[in-house]
């Protein structure tokens, strides 16, 4: 009697450790068309219409966005072309932080422009773990493909990825949210109407 609790006890923690809570699984849902997979990639797009002004006011829009996003456009823009109306750039953000551990993401972002209106295109392909309270155990600073990692696979899962489905859900759930706070934010600074004053003598 007393194994069969001890066993009912440990299935009841395994499943408590794997398994996700229904608002996360309703947040999997809703982000599974907002994303495709490309090899190893995780392509988010999105097109952004109606925006005012000719394809070079959206295009000195873009760069500003840069700017602003990434503190200096310089470091992060990796090919711009004005007449073809295209940006290219490169950066990371953080999708989950969790007291000194954090899951970052490096992607690269695509614009494209045309007079009125914008096609955004994100790609990502692995998180970067880094916790420097880890350092000791050489595993503070790691990288892992994120289509090897649930929710992207669902079936036949090893002990470790099972182990982490909880974890994973929570890290992919937090880059889903991540893109979709960027999308809002580019969108945003495009549709902005911005003022342009004649230089005047007295600044």
């Amino acid at each position: 009697m007393k194994k069969l609790l001890l066993i009912s006890q440990v299935l009841l923690c395994s499943i408590c450790m794997f398994s996700q809570t229904p608002e996360q699984l309703g947040k999997i849902e809703q982000y599974k068309d907002f994303y495709k997979i490309e090899n190893t990639e995780l392509i988010f797009t999105k097109i952004i219409d109606s925006i005012p002004g000719t394809k070079d006011e959206i295009f000195t829009k873009v760069v500003s966005y840069f700017a602003t996003a990434y503190k200096s456009a310089n470091d992060v823009i990796q090919q711009q072309d004005k007449d073809a109306g295209i940006i290219i750039g490169k950066g990371i953000f953080d999708v989950y932080k969790k007291m000194s551990a954090s899951y970052s993401c490096f992607h690269t972002i695509r614009i494209d422009i045309k007079d009125g209106r914008a096609r955004v295109i994100l790609s990502v392909d692995k998180y970067k773990y880094y916790n420097p309270a880890a350092a000791g155990m050489g595993v503070n600073n790691a990288e892992t493909i994120i289509v090897d990692n649930y929710p992207i696979i669902t079936e036949n899962l090893t002990f470790t990825q099972k182990a982490n489905k909880k974890l994973f859900t929570t890290v992919f759930i937090g880059l889903c949210e991540t893109v979709e706070s960027m999308f809002y934010s580019i969108e945003k600074a495009l549709k902005t109407k911005t003022e342009i004053t004649s230089p005047s003598d007295n600044w």
